[in-house]
């Protein structure tokens, strides 16, 4: 599968008002729920999330996203809960196309890859001019892997950036802007905000 390419400038990080919200207890839940074995230590209060008071939604993609959605993930880290607005690939299409030829994600913090189910797929970055680094979130919200990943034009021998655990999604970033977004191993997207995988 193929990796999109980064931005030139990310746009402002947009910090909101932290509140308790039953969507993170919710994923508390969740997170009890899941085997045991090489689990991330969590990063940061699993009680505290963000609320969504007159947020300013992500602006429908144009030229060149036209048939990406758009949408506004919550972070919970330890920078606090954090807002993102990303581009969405939920079609084994869009999935494919990620963000390759092109030289900029415009105004969104980043592209989410969206699976049906837990997966193990690498990505590569096959036909992208520019570096990214990438989040492998599993279906827990829970980030188990980030790894910076390098240009690959030609689309000749260009190596696959593997998960350390099976993901569910996948957010992929201009290169180094993983910190600025909130996600490092251990952090959580909280799990009601993400989308879903289209048919």
């Amino acid at each position: 599968m193929r990796s999109p390419t980064p931005r030139s400038a990310v746009p402002p990080r947009r910090e909101f008002r932290r509140g308790v919200v039953a969507l993170v207890v919710a994923l508390v839940a969740l997170v009890g729920c899941v085997p045991t074995g090489e689990r991330p230590e969590l990063v940061g209060d699993p009680v505290e999330a963000a609320t969504i008071d007159g947020a300013t939604p992500c602006p429908p993609p144009v030229e060149p996203f036209v048939g990406f959605g758009s949408t506004v993930v919550v972070v919970v880290g330890d920078q606090g809960p954090l807002e993102r607005c990303v581009l969405v690939a939920d079609t084994l299409a869009l999935r494919s196309r990620g963000l390759m030829e092109v030289d900029g994600i415009g105004d969104y913090d980043g592209m989410i890859f969206v699976f049906p189910e837990d997966t193990t797929g690498g990505f590569w970055m096959g036909n992208t001019y520019l570096p990214l680094s990438i989040a492998f979130v599993d279906a827990t919200g829970v980030v188990v892997t980030v790894h910076d990943m390098e240009p690959c034009p030609a689309a000749v021998d260009c190596p696959d950036y593997l998960p350390d655990a099976p993901y569910r999604w996948a957010v992929e970033v201009p290169q180094g802007e993983l910190e600025a977004f909130g996600l490092r191993v251990g952090s959580r997207l909280a799990v009601e905000t993400l989308p879903v995988a289209v048919p």
